[in-house]
Parts: structure tokens; sequence; C-alpha cells
């Protein structure tokens, strides 16, 4: 019996059917909670540290979930590229193996930030037009 409620995946066995021992018949999946792991940068690990929000969209669904960094592995891959667990929980949309885009959420203190698509490029000089009453 396991120790968790989940869903079974990958049968590879019939009903009455004998299996060996040490045989792999099913795969049972915990999917309360899913592990995201992504890669960033060596460059960009100074800005990221666990317990950091994440927020993850699905490419397949038209919605996103919250988490959290779980684990930074401290090992550099030859790519220069650092591994990164983030954990979210489920609501039961998402699938085991889902692809999806992973957003750090970061407070930046004395910045004003503002998306790249506000900001306009005019004469080699960024633009960004703050309203007023209504005007630009």
């Amino acid at each position: 019996m396991a120790s968790f409620s989940g869903k079974i995946a990958s049968i590879n066995s019939k009903q009455y059917e004998q299996i060996s021992a040490g045989k792999e018949f099913i795969t049972l999946i915990n999917d309360a909670v899913f592990e995201v792991e992504f890669y960033v940068i060596e460059s960009e690990l100074k800005d990221i540290r666990t317990r950091d929000k994440v927020s993850i969209a699905p490419f397949a669904l038209n919605k996103s979930y919250e988490g959290y960094i779980a684990t930074i592995n401290p090992q550099v891959e030859k790519d220069g590229t650092i591994l990164i667990k983030a954990q979210v929980k489920n609501d039961g949309d998402l699938l085991e193996g889902m692809n999806v885009k992973v957003l750090i959420q970061k407070d930046i203190p004395n910045q004003f930030v503002v998306p790249k698509a506000s900001v306009i490029l005019r004469d080699n000089q960024e633009v960004l037009f703050k309203v007023i009453k209504g005007k630009a």
C-alpha cells in the first residue's frame, strides 16, 4: 500500500498476470505537489535563494500556479547552468512531465520596475510615458 494518495500510470502488466519479484509493473505518482526542474545560468544565481516565490505557467493550460524554490544544486553543469527545483501545489490539472514556463518573483528594493513592452525606443533613447489625468 502506498503512503500517499495519487494516480497510477504506466501499467506494464495485466490483471491476474504473474509478476516476477523485482519487476516494475506500475508507476505511482504523488500528484498533490509537483517538483519543477529548470536551469538558470551561473550569473543569475546571485539573485536566487531557496524559498523565493515562483510562478509556473503550463503551456497546455491557461492558468498559472504559485510555488517556491525548494533546492539549488550546488554544482555547475558543463554548459554553465545550475539545476533549480521548485515545488508547486497541484489543483488536479497538472500532469507529470508537463512543459512549463517558470518565472522567479523577486522584490527589488529602491527600484521602479515596468514591463519591457512598456518601454518605447525613440531617437535611440528608451522612453516611458506617464499618464496624468488621462493624458500621456
